[in-house]
């Protein structure tokens, strides 16, 4: 259960809704979880013709910066403070949300007021926590069938581009990348990394393609030059100066100016696995269906990465 602290103004009493129906989605999770989820409240809004609110600054891995300190999107996805939803006196600065997990079997996830002790439903299809509101995470409600991701991923990617001093750090890629390169995907802070294994694959993805340029993307700054030193006959590249730290979630790890430049190098690894001429997932992450669906949906992965005009 995370607080989020963004602001202490508590919305007036007695203001009316308008007549829109609003859905306020509060980020959860690493990148590629939080890019499937909004996708999901994004196809709901879309479909039913509701205005939706996306809440992000609580929210660590993203910075702690407010959505669209992130992204440009379509005019549908509004700032909270451009949202009608005051007759209730909602104040998001006093809600916490909570979800729980339960593999096969979709989430329990709520929006908590922790001033005047309500607890209201955060799961698709949202349930009206005011006359035209509600709330979600963006998760499946318990037995209903399960999130199609990729579906979810697309409708990010195509209604998302990142903003200027994000899309920036990945032109300053961009500029480094040379073809031909093999991309690696080396996970291990939160979910341990198979190393040997990773490092199998690419030898054999080397001898095969004679490829001996790698662009190693990681959270685990030590697995550089282990990767070095088990391939020395390779050309690697890495851009991550973050130490792993107590099998923390690099995102989470981190704090201030620290956690936007990790998401900066984050877009740009991301872009990098995408724009590779071979590509070697990670052992475990969501990253494994999402770079294949962007590095398929080229154009849509343009305009995300600011590449092209959206």
């Amino acid at each position: 259960m995370v607080e989020i602290p963004i602001g202490s103004n508590r919305l007036p009493r007695g203001s009316r809704l308008g007549s829109r129906k609003t859905l306020i989605h509060f980020a959860t999770g690493g990148l590629g979880h939080f890019l499937t989820r909004l996708g999901q409240s994004i196809d709901f809004s879309q479909d039913a013709g509701w205005d939706l609110g996306v809440v992000t600054e609580y929210h660590q891995p993203l910075g702690k910066l407010s959505f669209q300190e992130v992204f440009l999107s379509s005019p549908q996805i509004r700032r909270w403070s451009e949202l009608e939803v005051n007759s209730r006196r909602f104040n998001i600065g006093t809600l916490k949300r909570d979800v729980e997990y339960r593999r096969g079997n979709g989430a329990i996830a709520t929006i908590r007021d922790v001033v005047d002790h309500r607890v209201f439903p955060a799961q698709l299809p949202p349930k009206m926590v005011g006359h035209n509101l509600a709330f979600t995470t963006g998760d499946r409600e318990l037995g209903l069938s399960k999130f199609r991701r990729n579906a979810g991923w697309l409708t990010a990617i195509s209604s998302l581009s990142l903003v200027a001093d994000f899309s920036g750090a990945v032109v300053e890629r961009a500029t480094r990348l040379q073809a031909p390169y093999i991309g690696v995907h080396f996970r291990n802070s939160d979910r341990l990394g198979d190393f040997d294994g990773t490092i199998q694959r690419l030898r054999q993805r080397i001898g095969e393609t004679q490829i001996n340029d790698v662009w190693w993307c990681t959270d685990d700054h030590s697995s550089i030059v282990a990767a070095v030193n088990a391939i020395p006959s390779a050309r690697f590249y890495s851009s991550q100066t973050f130490a792993r730290g107590n099998r923390m979630n690099l995102h989470n790890g981190l704090r201030g100016e620290d956690s936007i430049n990790h998401l900066k190098n984050t877009f740009a690894d991301l872009f990098t696995l995408c724009a590779a001429d071979e590509y070697i997932p990670a052992s475990r992450s969501g990253w494994n269906s999402l770079v294949p669906l962007m590095r398929e949906a080229k154009d849509s992965s343009a305009r995300f990465f600011g590449l092209t005009t959206p």
